[in-house]
């Protein structure tokens, strides 16, 4: 075992004994850690179990023994909260066991674990269907959990600055990356690679190194750093709700902002792009409602505009190697080697789909390069549409304690997700929505779908455990 995961299992402890926020901290600081396995793959059958999935389900069971498994499950089961999204869970899970044996040989699929020659192959039951059905279970119950933890005022505000440092994380093992490959050291950073993945570490585009970070290559690098950037800009705005002061918010943002472009991912910059036109919309939206802090921030957004075509009119060559990395990664994509293999593993899946009658191949059966292709082609038509009144619910859920700032929050999450799922559409592999947005929807539903008191719900005893990170407490109408 590398020493990279005996530190991180030393961490682990500490957080699980821990009764302070210790747990937040590992779950968004292991964000960062893509490509380290903390267990040896050749100990567990080749699967690479990363930092943040374990620390993922630590923080599930530690915010589950808080709340008590009456308020967890009711929240699970209730159709108006989470009731979709576990309906889709439970498709999934069973469309791993049965799906592929059902349709074993009847369609081809791209594997989740490509060899070097990413060919289409009979489906057939693989590890794959067992490993993707366990992070989307994970993915589920983060999502629950993470609801429970962002419900109370001071919890959220923990969990705020526990993303802060995961945001900090992110950008410094960006910057050891290039570092590393500047200096020729990367050997140094092999022990943190020790994940059963295909890697594409060391890659250049117009002779510009690209910032992968400690992920197996740079569009998984943009993922998470979108995951952090999107709402440090749009979220941190929400300082009473959330805690935190505009030096961090800004540090960060402009920090994450460099690395997504520096990865020279195409869908980072659409996810670039993305945000900010989300940005600059709700700012305008805000302006125009008379708030102080929006009207500062579009005066300044003006103002950086004025002096950007200033100098485009003046010094248009001060432009000419931005305009050639979006010519090349963007308006050219379609010319690309990996544009037309990755355009063949969506034309797979979704072929996938049609040839199972549109009940997909089963979970983990089907790797695409698109989200939407990848969720029709595993999970098909009823998982789709169970996953997407759920995210329906999402977009459509109303703040209902009558308290400004928390409107504005969860707005911000709903902004906040859209960049984040555009990435995803691009360049998702796999069906699930990843963390960076179970935390974006969790904060969504924490305003959004008060809970009852824990004596209402039957849950009066879930105090007294050294476990508990939660406090039961009041719904937040209450708390305003």
């Amino acid at each position: 075992m590398e020493y990279p995961s005996v530190i991180f299992w030393l961490l682990f402890a500490l957080a699980a004994w821990s009764r302070g926020p210790g747990v937040y901290y590992l779950f968004f600081g292991s964000w960062a850690f893509g490509t380290l396995a903390v267990i040896p793959p050749s100990m567990v059958g080749g699967i690479s179990l990363t930092p943040a999935w374990v620390a993922a389900g630590l923080l599930s069971f530690k915010i589950l023994l808080g709340v008590g498994p009456v308020r967890f499950a009711s929240a699970l089961l209730d159709l108006r909260r989470f009731g979709f999204l576990t309906l889709c869970t439970a498709y999934a899970l069973l469309s791993a066991v049965i799906l592929p044996r059902v349709f074993e040989g009847q369609v081809d699929v791209i594997v989740m674990r490509l060899t070097t020659v990413s060919a289409p192959q009979a489906l057939a039951p693989s590890p794959s269907n067992f490993t993707q059905a366990f992070y989307f279970l994970l993915t589920w119950a983060t999502t629950v959990s993470l609801y429970f933890g962002a419900r109370d005022p001071a919890t959220r505000a923990k969990l705020f600055a526990a993303f802060r440092f995961g945001a900090a994380v992110t950008v410094i093992t960006g910057l050891i990356d290039l570092a590393a490959a500047n200096l020729g050291l990367t050997s140094l950073l092999t022990p943190y690679r020790n994940a059963a993945y295909a890697l594409l570490t060391d890659t250049e585009v117009m002779g510009v190194k690209r910032i992968v970070g400690l992920q197996s290559e740079a569009s998984a690098y943009a993922s998470i750093c979108m995951a952090f950037l999107a709402p440090t800009l749009l979220i941190d705005s929400q300082p009473r709700a959330i805690g935190g002061g505009a030096l961090v918010k800004w540090a960060l943002t402009i920090s994450l902002f460099a690395a997504t472009y520096m990865s020279t991912s195409s869908g980072g910059l659409v996810g670039l792009a993305a945000l900010l036109l989300v940005a600059a919309a709700a700012t305008s939206t805000d302006a125009l409602k008379l708030r102080p802090t929006a009207l500062f921030g579009l005066l300044l957004t003006l103002t950086m505009a004025c002096i950007g075509l200033a100098v485009w009119v003046w010094r248009p060559e001060t432009f000419h190697p931005i305009m050639e990395v979006i010519e090349g990664l963007v308006l050219r994509k379609s010319s690309t080697d990996s544009y037309i293999e990755r355009s063949m593993w969506n034309r797979t899946a979704f072929e996938a789909f049609l040839g199972t009658y549109a009940l997909g191949a089963g979970m983990g059966a089907v790797r695409a390069s698109s989200w939407p292709f990848a969720v029709l082609g595993n999970i098909g038509l009823p998982g789709a549409l169970l996953l997407a009144t759920f995210l329906i619910q999402i977009a459509l859920a109303s703040d209902r304690s009558g308290s400004k700032t928390l409107a504005r929050l969860a707005t911000a999450a709903k902004l906040a997700l859209i960049p984040n799922l555009l990435l995803a559409s691009l360049s998702g592999t796999s069906v699930g929505y990843g963390l960076g947005a179970a935390w974006l929807i969790s904060l969504v539903a924490a305003v959004a779908w008060p809970q009852r008191t824990a004596v209402q719900s039957g849950a009066a005893g879930d105090t007294g455990t050294p476990w508990v990170i939660v406090s039961p407490g009041p719904p937040v109408a209450s708390r305003r």
